[in-house]
């Protein structure tokens, strides 16, 4: 099963209305993570903890480290509070995997104009934020890989997308076969 954050209920579509909106401007940092946190509670209770009793696997577009990783980072809230209120949110439910997609913030910014002018759209409000920001939230994730290296795996997106693909493909069966799950080619 398939999920993104902020959403994937119709709460955390709302929620991500709000978190999105570039007349938010204003939005302070306390009130964001507990907007994501709200979000992601609504997302745990109502789809993730359904499909993992159901033996289903979860992929999450975003999810706690995300978190970290914007709000602590990119926006200087405090860290301790942000894993509080999210362990509180998900029951400290975590994943088994984690792949952070990385890459050069202006290389990033630089493919989403392409893709928003393509699809006749404009930037959000988080990413309409300064090259700094970025810079920092980039940093954030790197720094929970650094600490959870067991869990967290960075994959150089700056490369061709077969060869991104196939190392992301290595990162899931090595998980699958540590969990003792069969992986057939």
């Amino acid at each position: 099963m398939c999920t993104r954050e902020p959403g994937g209920t119709p709460t955390g579509d709302r929620i991500r209305e709000i978190l999105l909106d570039k007349e938010n401007h204003n939005l302070c940092g306390k009130a964001e993570v507990l907007l994501y946190a709200a979000a992601r509670a609504q997302l745990v209770e109502e789809v993730v903890k359904p499909a993992l009793e159901r033996g289903l696997m979860v992929i999450s577009d975003r999810y706690i480290d995300s978190s970290i990783a914007y709000q602590a980072f990119g926006q200087g809230e405090n860290p301790d509070f942000i894993r509080k209120v999210n362990e509180e949110a998900t029951g400290s439910l975590y994943p088994d995997l984690t792949l952070v997609l990385d890459l050069d913030p202006e290389e990033g910014l630089s493919r989403l104009k392409e893709r928003l002018a393509r699809m006749k759209t404009d930037q959000d409000r988080i990413e309409s934020k300064k090259i700094e920001y970025h810079h920092r939230v980039r940093q954030g994730y790197l720094f929970v890989a650094r600490l959870q290296e067991e869990r967290v795996k960075v994959i150089k997106a700056g490369r061709e997308e077969e060869i991104i693909h196939q190392e992301i493909i290595g990162q899931v069966e090595d998980l699958l076969t540590k969990k003792g799950l069969v992986v057939e080619g």
